[in-house]
């Protein structure tokens, strides 16, 4: 996942500190050094260490060079394979994933909660004055209703972006949607009836179980770990000849922050031909990798069955445009029909505002930008999870995204945690919005996505020491230095 030779460098220095080569509080080997050893220049040595102070690994003391700092993060294991039953399960939601969107949007809250990125990290400010100059110039026109399958200037850009995968990709297979939970919403439609069964990861976007009851369908739940799904356990659910569709995170996946290596992911593709099952793909994440790699999502790889490949801008450019797309050859007449049933049209003048905004070169710089924020900040919240969490606690270590997934001891509730959170003024997504099969109640996930301050650390701090209250466990508040939580850092 590096691209670039500093980060190269950075990882190599980083690995010396967290296999305990190098200790907390010792000196660091000097810019001098680090450059005569990798055979790189004073400028790259440079970047490499200010990677490394960003992500806390080491600081800088005047006069004196840098020293190593307690990132205590190389403590952490990563959450083991999870085992769901082997069968397939309604669902029937009664996690308190509304209360969560509503804490989410109050600005008394530290948000830990809803996977949406804060939105001074976003691109709000050219898409509204892109907006704002196409209403001046073209309000009558706009303020109307438009196609169903969505504004052809949007989609033509949307194709293009999906050709980079190394696909031929049409403007006239894709339908623009309400985010990307209407498009998965709409390939469920399209595909199933009510009683079917889907098989989807464990755990699972929350928002996709959420359709899934709505449409009255049941969830196979599979084995899910850092490599994505087990694909015998896959093979098992198709087998039972019961499974009507699957539906996968292509790339860092929400609540996991998982990526499926690429042989895998065709391995899950062979079994899909093999048993001619369609697949629903949810790539909202893909973007936003580490080091700067996008990994391939399933449609560009070599494949027969069927694929409704669905994403959005939500997580990089604009939630509020509530805009995603779903690509879906030889279902588009159908797709746009349960479109127009569902909600008509999308408004135009974010369409066209997103249109332009995509034709320039500022949307790839703006990715590339928020993925090292998110790497930075996921980076710092494992760390404080690792200082403050209770002894044994799991946390994934994702490649990209911002979603962190955290295990611990099976006696702490999280529901009941994330109340006691919530008079402390902080969010977070329990495990049990993840399953529709009463797992994970020991588990929850927390959003990187918030500008990173001494309030959002002593927030996860506080958590900490809530989960080790819980767990009987004797440490306390002053066991640990907080920041104050004041949401006006």
């Amino acid at each position: 996942m590096v691209s670039f030779k500093y980060q190269s460098v950075a990882q190599s220095l980083a690995q010396l500190i967290d296999n305990g080569t190098l200790k907390p509080g010792e000196r660091f080997p000097s810019l001098r050094r680090t450059m005569r050893g990798y055979s790189v220049s004073l400028s790259t040595a440079n970047q490499a260490y200010a990677h490394l102070e960003d992500k806390g690994y080491i600081r800088a003391q005047a006069k004196s060079g840098y020293f190593v700092t307690r990132p205590a993060s190389h403590r952490l294991i990563e959450p083991s394979k999870t085992t769901p039953p082997e069968t397939s399960r309604s669902v029937v939601f009664q996690a308190p994933y509304l209360e969560m969107l509503e804490h989410a949007s109050n600005p008394a809250y530290v948000p830990l909660g809803c996977a949406i990125p804060a939105p001074s990290l976003l691109a709000a400010e050219p898409l509204n004055a892109l907006q704002a100059r196409l209403l001046r110039s073209k309000g009558q026109q706009l303020n109307a209703y438009g196609s169903a399958q969505g504004l052809p200037e949007l989609r033509r850009e949307i194709a293009k972006l999906m050709c980079l995968h190394g696909s031929t990709v049409s403007q006239d297979e894709i339908v623009i949607t309400s985010g990307c939970t209407e498009a998965l919403g709409l390939a469920l439609q399209t595909l199933t009836q009510p009683g079917d069964t889907i098989a989807v990861e464990s755990p699972a976007y929350f928002g996709l179980l959420q359709v899934l009851e709505r449409l009255k369908l049941k969830a196979w739940e599979l084995p899910t770990s850092r490599d994505g799904i087990d694909p015998s356990a896959l093979e098992l659910a198709l087998k039972s000849g019961t499974v009507t569709a699957v539906a996968l995170s292509s790339s860092f996946t929400n609540p996991l922050g998982t990526m499926m290596p690429e042989p895998v992911k065709r391995s899950v593709l062979k079994l899909l031909d093999r048993y001619k099952t369609p697949l629903i793909e949810d790539d909202t994440y893909g973007g936003l990798g580490f080091g700067g790699c996008r990994p391939a999502p399933f449609f560009s790889l070599p494949h027969e069955t069927e694929i409704f490949y669905c994403s959005s801008f939500s997580k990089t450019l604009a939630p509020g445009y509530r805009t995603g797309w779903i690509r879906a050859p030889g279902r588009i007449a159908q797709i746009t029909k349960a479109k127009f049933s569902a909600s008509i049209c999308n408004p135009l003048a974010p369409q066209l505002a997103l249109a332009e905004f995509l034709s320039s070169r500022d949307f790839e710089r703006h990715v590339s930008r928020m993925a090292r924020t998110m790497e930075t900040n996921v980076a710092r919240a494992r760390r404080a999870i690792a200082q403050s969490f209770p002894a044994g606690t799991r946390v994934t270590h994702p490649d990209g995204g911002f979603v962190l997934w955290i295990e611990m001891d099976k006696n702490i509730n999280t529901t009941m945690l994330y109340y006691k959170a919530l008079n402390q003024n902080i969010c977070f997504a329990p495990g049990s919005l993840f399953t529709a099969s009463g797992l994970y109640a020991h588990c929850l996930r927390i959003s990187c996505g918030d500008v990173w301050s001494d309030a959002l650390e002593s927030a996860i701090y506080r958590l900490g020491t809530l989960a080790c209250k819980e767990l009987g466990n004797q440490q306390s508040e002053e066991t640990f230095r907080l920041p104050s939580i004041s949401r006006t850092d």
